[in-house]
């Protein structure tokens, strides 16, 4: 099963994947950093639902995960 990664707010962007042993390019990944081509609106929730996750050791079966963020709120000005 391949790794699907879903965002709401749907925004256009990339993502970066961190190697889980670092120098070598395999499959597993330990991290990922989603860079967007414009920023989200101050103080939007952000869901990052991935579909097809899978443990490192064997045994593990693919599942689904969904993570929630609110984007930074609007900074107070102060005179």
């Amino acid at each position: 099963m391949i790794l699907k990664i879903y965002l709401s707010p749907e925004i256009d962007g990339s993502w970066e994947f961190k190697n889980y042993l670092s120098g070598i390019n395999t499959s597993y990944k330990k991290s990922a950093i989603f860079f967007p081509d414009e920023s989200f609106y101050p103080d939007t929730k952000i869901i990052v639902y991935t579909v097809g996750l899978k443990r490192l050791f064997p045994g593990g079966f693919p599942h689904e995960q969904s993570l929630e963020f609110f984007s930074s709120k609007i900074p107070k000005l102060k005179a």
